[in-house]
């Protein structure tokens, strides 16, 4: 569940390996002014397991593993002064490619930085050897610009000064991380 620039994370252990499918469930308070809901199904493949009967001990054919998209080059300063117009936020970006010889489809993967602003993929399929582009601020995805919705001088996602940025599927696994420690030029090849 996410709202806004706020998340809820839970931990579950004790699932039985292979693909599990899970929903939130948020329980309403009218006294409060707040509606519950329930989120949509989501299937995560869950390596191992406390007591599964046929643990896997690989995932399964096709899973991208650690590298399969790495983060190649990230405009962490926007070029300019960060008046927090969706122009200069849309000047910030990452840029993700796909290092493997096939399409792999990132639906639920995250883009994230330390601070925990985060960005979830809905269903892209990410052809093989191609690039995309996370812009932070708003617009309408097309192509392989996708858009991070974000406004104001708050907007930004990067830190100038030095950031990590982490790539992670569904599961949680790190696939990638990216790492600056100073301003100039504004941007890194990862």
């Amino acid at each position: 569940m996410q709202t806004g620039e706020d998340s809820v994370t839970k931990t579950i252990t004790g699932q039985p390996g292979g693909d599990q499918t899970f929903r939130a469930v948020v329980s309403g308070d009218t006294s409060q002014g707040v509606r519950g809901t329930t989120s949509s199904e989501q299937t995560q493949w869950i390596a191992g397991g406390s007591t599964p009967t046929n643990p896997p001990t690989t995932p399964p054919a096709g899973t991208p593993g650690i590298g399969s998209v790495q983060f190649t080059k990230i405009q962490y300063d926007a070029p300019g002064t960060d008046s927090g117009s969706n122009g200069s936020l849309n000047t910030e970006w990452a840029k993700l490619t796909n290092t493997t010889k096939s399409t792999i489809n990132i639906k639920g993967w995250t883009v994230r930085d330390q601070q925990k602003i985060i960005y979830t993929f809905g269903s892209y399929n990410l052809g093989a050897g191609a690039s995309l582009f996370i812009r932070s601020g708003k617009g309408v995805n097309s192509g392989n610009q996708l858009y991070w919705g974000r406004a104001g001088q708050v907007g930004y996602v990067w830190n100038n000064t030095g950031e990590t940025a982490y790539l992670k599927n569904p599961a949680g696994t790190n696939i990638d991380t990216c790492k600056w420690t100073t301003v100039s030029p504004g941007y890194t090849n990862c």
